[in-house]
């Protein structure tokens, strides 16, 4: 069973917290393709430790790169785990 509200709004973009684990790794590749496919704005945000030594997001971006699709990426500090 499917439940939406009965004015469903088409979304108008995309959002995906990456971490460069293999389950991320999947879901961008799957966000990649939705993105592409519906014209959508993608932003990908990634959480680290010490985020001027983190390579998370410079991953990301070069994965996406070849989409050429319109996307943001955003670093912030903290604990990724919490």
């Amino acid at each position: 069973m499917l439940v939406v509200p009965r004015n469903f709004n088409s979304p108008t973009s995309m959002l995906l917290a990456y971490d460069g684990s293999t389950s991320s790794s999947k879901a961008l590749r799957a966000a990649a393709e939705c993105s592409s496919t519906l014209s959508l704005p993608l932003t990908v945000i990634s959480v680290a430790q010490n985020p001027d030594t983190d390579s998370t997001l410079s991953e990301a971006e070069a994965y996406l790169k070849p989409y050429k699709i319109e996307a943001d990426f955003i670093q912030k500090s903290g604990d990724p785990h919490t």
